[in-house]
């Protein structure tokens, strides 16, 4: 149950990004009306669901056992990605600059800086992606994700055990709003 559960709560939340992007205008804001109406509602009721788990989860990642296996995974997954792609640490920095900047940029109603921001963070997180993709799919790393996916998942049902239900819920809202949105399911 909670590799799959946690798989499909965080493709919901990329479903939401990515419905978000499809509907988004050259500058990325988010235009609901260019979403198909019953998009828009399963992107509500995801968004209320994320709202509802991401306590949950904050509370359940507060362990002091989860605290350890996290950092450890990240340590793990952070040296796994350099290796895949030796620019990472540079990558990561040059992406927290942009992310400073476009705070900034926002601030200061700088719709010309977001833009030129945004297209670079952009291209840096594809490549980051790539190569976490590539990380997370070693041996030595994927059965380390699925532990502590597992033992999040306890932690959580120990918060709340409405949170199972919570979760399949927006496993179930992840597959309809991929199939509104022509992505498959």
């Amino acid at each position: 149950m909670g590799l799959n559960h946690i798989r499909a709560v965080l493709l919901s939340l990329v479903l939401v990004a990515a419905a978000a992007a499809l509907a988004g205008q050259q500058n990325g804001a988010f235009d609901p009306a260019q979403v198909p109406p019953e998009a828009q509602e399963l992107l509500v009721e995801l968004q209320q669901l994320q709202a509802r788990l991401q306590p949950i989860h904050q509370e359940a990642l507060r362990h002091p056992e989860l605290q350890a296996a996290r950092a450890e995974l990240t340590a793990k997954i952070g040296a796994a990605m350099t290796e895949a792609d030796p620019s990472t640490p540079e990558r990561m920095a040059r992406l927290q600059t942009l992310i400073d900047r476009g705070k900034a940029a926002e601030a200061a109603q700088d719709e010309a800086a977001l833009n030129e921001i945004a297209a670079e963070a952009r291209e840096i997180e594809q490549r980051l992606q790539a190569a976490q993709l590539a990380a997370i799919q070693r041996p030595d790393i994927a059965p380390g994700i699925e532990a502590f996916q597992e033992k999040l998942m306890e932690r959580m049902l120990e918060v709340d055990p409405e949170a199972a239900a919570l979760i399949e819920r927006a496993r179930e809202l992840d597959a309809r709003l991929a199939a509104v949105l022509g992505q498959g399911g």
